[in-house]
């Protein structure tokens, strides 16, 4: 699809995602309101960035379909370990229903919570001595639509 008239144009950016416990080599994958988009790899790092998405923007047509999507489907944005065959590291959401009233972009700093099976990994504590995993299981990724 091409930008045009009576189209939006949603465009998908991560900036990098940061403070995960150890180096990680990892992609993004955006999928909920968005077809499923995953990234190539980013270098193995405990802040990875540049991030390279096959399709950073994606084509709707402004019509019914498109405002039921923005204010029932939330743009998910998931972290995977390439290392460990795409395994998720963890997600986060954003809401994208900004986007009806004029709003150019959502976004911003999201924190990404952990999948138990990471969470476990990276702090294998015994029940007794387990904290609240949001209080850990938590690394920061960027991501803006327009």
């Amino acid at each position: 699809d091409e930008e045009g008239e009576g189209k939006a144009a949603l465009r998908l950016c991560v900036e990098g995602v940061s403070n995960l416990p150890v180096p990680l080599e990892t992609c993004v994958a955006f999928s909920g309101l968005c077809n499923d988009n995953q990234s190539s790899p980013a270098e193995r790092s405990e802040n990875p960035a540049a991030y390279e998405l096959p399709k950073g923007v994606f084509i709707r047509l402004k019509c019914q379909a498109l405002f039921d999507d923005l204010v029932s489907r939330e743009l998910i944005v998931k972290v995977v370990d390439a290392s460990n065959d795409n395994a998720e590291v963890g997600r986060a959401s954003l809401s994208c229903l900004p986007l009806l009233h004029e709003q150019l972009e959502v976004g911003g700093e999201v924190e990404l919570k952990l999948t138990e099976a990471y969470y476990k990994k990276w702090w294998p504590e015994s029940e007794e001595d387990a904290v609240d995993p949001k209080a850990k299981a938590k690394a920061k990724a960027k991501a803006k639509a327009a």
